[in-house]
């Protein structure tokens, strides 16, 4: 499937991102989300990125809409 394969690509770079670049991941991925809104994984790779950005409302908002979307 595609897009595991774009998800498992997102997993890899947010392991090794930091500053500027962990950054433009997080640009990156609440660009995707547009395209994948109703999939629980991207809210949680995006709330992931920002906990890693030590952006922590951002990153419950993102898991809260995950487990949302898990839950329909």
């Amino acid at each position: 499937n595609p897009d595991d394969l774009l998800l498992e690509r997102y997993l890899k770079s947010l392991r090794k991102s930091r500053g500027k670049a962990l950054d433009a991941l997080v640009a990156e991925l609440e660009q995707t989300i547009t395209q994948h809104s109703a999939d629980a994984r991207w809210h949680e790779l995006l709330g992931m990125a920002y906990a890693r950005r030590g952006d922590p409302l951002s990153a419950i908002r993102a898991f809260q809409r995950a487990m949302e979307l898990e839950a329909e």
